[in-house]
């Protein structure tokens, strides 16, 4: 994988700009990023995995009608990847002190992606945001969810799940694709096995294996990756990384 990059002063912090060119199209897209700013502000190695999944899995996610939500989408990397991918309109999405760093970003990509892109402030389970977001998207196209590295605080696990359950049951967004990394998984798991089911969803692994941050220790890592391996099972010590798939529980009552 190939990145480049080059450094834009502002104020006392320093801006790194990656460029991530695609394996399989004729497109790029340039991200702005500062890790010593925050959580907020950083790449994340589960943002790189899930658009490599996203590039080899077109089929399983990618219409031409496609319109794709990014939430917690911190420096918009993945919602930048759908739209050179072709989806239709792309909304990036994050706490309003987050949207202008993301705003950056889509200004820095070439016309045919950022134009695609619109960038609006989700709270998780804020019921007033997600309607303002719906009320851009054409119901008549398919919905698609995507975010990486947001299941990490227990205090959000409910608002998140509550978030999915508005854009899957209440507005009919066909699943939600989100990557994710072990940190807790004694804790977090509770997530995916337990509060989940209480909104009426369930998930799917789609992808499932270890992969390392190739230079995590420095600031101005762009959270570039490597798959040590890959295994199909569910015993904890064989993986860190995974891309969940989550949809309506068809089966509830």
């Amino acid at each position: 994988m190939h990145s480049t990059e080059f450094f834009l002063h502002h104020s006392m912090d320093v801006e790194h700009v990656y460029e991530r060119k695609s394996r399989y199209y004729d497109t790029e897209i340039s991200v702005v990023h500062q890790r010593g700013r925050g959580i907020a502000w950083r790449i994340w190695p589960s943002a790189h995995v899930l658009i490599d999944w996203l590039e080899d899995n077109e089929k399983k996610w990618l219409r031409r009608s496609l319109h794709c939500i990014e939430i917690g989408a911190g420096v918009g990397m993945v919602g930048l990847a759908a739209a050179s991918f072709g989806a239709a309109r792309v909304t990036i999405t994050d706490l309003p002190e987050t949207l202008p760093a993301i705003q950056r970003s889509v200004d820095l990509n070439a016309v045919q992606v950022r134009s695609k892109i619109s960038v609006a402030s989700l709270c998780y389970g804020d019921r007033h945001d997600i309607d303002n977001i719906m009320a851009s998207v054409d119901r008549k196209g398919k919905l698609v969810i995507l975010a990486s590295d947001i299941i990490y605080w227990e205090s959000l696990f409910v608002p998140i799940a509550e978030t999915l359950d508005s854009f899957i049951n209440k507005h009919n967004a066909s699943a939600a694709y989100i990557g994710y990394r072990k940190r807790d998984w004694k804790i977090e798991k509770r997530f995916f096995t337990k509060i989940l089911s209480q909104h009426n969803l369930e998930c799917l692994v789609v992808f499932e294996g270890f992969v390392d941050e190739e230079d995590g220790a420095s600031q101005s890592t762009a959270g570039s990756v490597v798959y040590s391996h890959e295994k199909n099972t569910s015993h904890e010590s064989t993986w860190n990384m995974r891309i969940y798939k989550i949809h309506r529980n068809t089966n509830a009552s």
